[in-house]
């Protein structure tokens, strides 16, 4: 075992990474809410758009080999090989990723370049950045302190460019990434020379088996981030900006789903040749998905009833469009959330082999659609590409419900009432959107559904704790 890495509970282990996410999320906010006012709309557009770019290719290159690294060390079974080859092929998918990330940012001219050059350089910096190791071995605080810092490194830097009027450079954002992978890496004795060295040993990488693993959540990201590379690559920084806030605060709002749904995991995983009862089956769906509704609705009541406040907070430029878009996204949050839980039911029971067809097509089906939206332009263009992201989230959710109610038939009530409120809420959001008079009337609306979840998780809950 690596310096450092010890075997905290995994109370302790949910409470740091949890805690993690949460300042993660908050210093998202402090940084749109800074940077969108140390540089002009077409320059913070340029940086969120280098920035979406960035966490597409990193989840390219970690995704995969974290996870699959992270399944080895747990298991007792990584040696100076092993370990030697999966940052081998960390450290090739990065090169390539760092060659597609200079190339895309060349698409958008000189500012994009200068803003995506420091982020090719943290892609292999990233390669080399071993958490996943002390992570399987149920030590979360390496990965936690990066997710803190990735945020907060760069909202104290705007900030402070803010109190002293100073404009914010596009290249900073990813030198500070740069810096903030080496802290990582020092603090916690992370060794990247070493894991260096020992890659170049080894002729060896687990390619086939980092791409079963990591490919939904690559393409998710793909569906996430096309419409704002896009919008940049075609000119539109500022609209970029927009469509990037808005993906943000979705993810934001999926973050704190993940916290939640991931604590029910145990419940839901077993041992090999093991099968759990259908009622906890039934039992832990149903209460996940009760979560992430209430993550949803809660989100869509403080944003409908505040929506130019935290437009104007996080962007400073407080367009119809720009509110238009976020509440649509902030709508299909309990869409992409029900469908991260289905994919973690299926991976708990061995039947993630059925999950990458839905999300590719999703992928095509958003991807697709934002090309052609571009192509035959559109007024609001941010608006119009918020537009595929959701019914691309509707569509995974409903495939991944079937395929799951055909495997758990015990859940199949469950999934069906997540897959209506996934599009009660992204009804919620589209009304919100296209009819701003309405939003006075939905934000109570989405405070009493709220309300209905959070009563319907304490009486699960209650039920659980009866005795059979």
């Amino acid at each position: 075992m690596r310096p450092g890495v010890g075997k905290p509970s995994a109370l302790r282990f949910g409470a740091i990474f949890g805690s993690a996410v949460v300042v993660g999320q908050v210093g998202q906010l402090v940084w749109l809410a800074s940077g969108s006012r140390t540089m002009s709309a077409r320059a913070f557009g340029t940086v969120l758009a280098a920035q979406s770019l960035y966490t597409l290719l990193q989840i390219l290159v970690d995704s995969g080999t974290g996870l699959h690294g992270a399944r080895l060390a747990a298991a007792g079974a990584l040696d100076d090989r092993t370990r030697g080859s999966v940052v081998r092929l960390r450290l090739q998918l990065a090169l390539v990723a760092g060659a597609v990330a200079m190339a895309v940012g060349a698409a958008g001219g000189l500012r994009s370049v200068v803003a995506t050059a420091p982020f090719a350089v943290a892609l292999v910096l990233f390669g080399l950045l071993n958490y996943w190791e002390s992570f399987g071995h149920g030590e979360s605080r390496p990965w936690s302190a990066y997710i803190v810092l990735r945020t907060g490194a760069p909202a104290a830097v705007a900030s402070l460019l803010l109190v002293l009027g100073r404009a914010f450079p596009t290249f900073l954002v990813g030198l500070v990434e740069c810096v903030t992978i080496a802290c990582v890496a020092s603090a916690f004795r992370l060794q990247p020379v070493r894991d260096l060295a020992r890659a170049l040993r080894v002729r060896h990488a687990p390619r086939r088996t980092a791409m079963d693993i990591g490919l939904p959540f690559f393409l998710t990201q793909i569906s996430l981030t096309a419409g704002t590379v896009m919008l940049n690559a075609w000119g539109s920084a500022a609209a970029a900006g927009a469509l990037a806030v808005a993906i943000r605060l979705l993810t934001g709002v999926n973050g704190f789903s993940v916290i939640l749904v991931s604590a029910l995991f145990p419940s839901l995983a077993r041992a090999h040749g093991q099968e759990s009862a259908p009622s906890d089956d039934r039992r832990a769906i149903r209460l996940a998905i009760d979560i992430v509704g209430l993550a949803t609705a809660a989100a869509l009541t403080l944003f409908l009833a505040r929506t130019g406040f935290f437009v104007r907070l996080l962007l400073n430029r407080p367009s119809g469009a720009a509110q238009a878009t976020a509440i649509l996204l902030l709508g299909s949050a309990a869409a992409g959330g029900i469908a991260l839980l289905l994919t973690m039911v299926l991976v708990a029971r061995r039947l993630e082999n059925i999950v990458p067809a839905v999300y590719a097509a999703a992928t095509v089906l958003t991807v697709g659609a934002s090309g052609a939206i571009l192509l035959f332009g559109a007024g609001k263009p941010e608006l119009a590409l918020a537009v595929p992201v959701l019914v691309g989230q509707l569509l995974t959710v409903v495939v991944l419900a079937v395929r799951a109610a055909e495997r758990l038939p015990a859940a199949a009530g469950s999934l069906a009432r997540g897959v209506a409120a996934a599009f009660a809420l992204a009804a919620v959001g589209l009304v919100g959107a296209v009819w701003p008079a309405s939003r006075g009337p939905l934000a109570l609306a989405s405070a009493a559904a709220t309300l209905v979840f959070a009563i319907l998780i304490v009486a699960d809950r209650r039920r659980s704790d009866v005795p059979s």
